[in-house]
């Protein structure tokens, strides 16, 4: 997976690049969080509820 930051105000939001179609969020190292299961496949991109984490599908 590739990551890259960008910022939106002032919280620096991630984009993390994936092959896989399904995906699970806990929120990093510092940002914990449940962890989540997100379905990349239904539209190629899907935010974190919680951490607002975008997983973008790269095949």
């Amino acid at each position: 997976m590739k990551k890259r930051h960008f910022l939106i105000g002032k919280k620096q939001m991630e984009k993390v690049y994936t092959s896989q179609e399904r995906v699970s969020c806990s929120g990093g190292d510092y940002e914990g969080h449940p962890r989540v299961y997100l379905d990349v496949a239904k539209k190629g991109t899907v935010t974190c509820p919680y951490c607002s984490k975008t997983y973008i599908l790269d095949l």
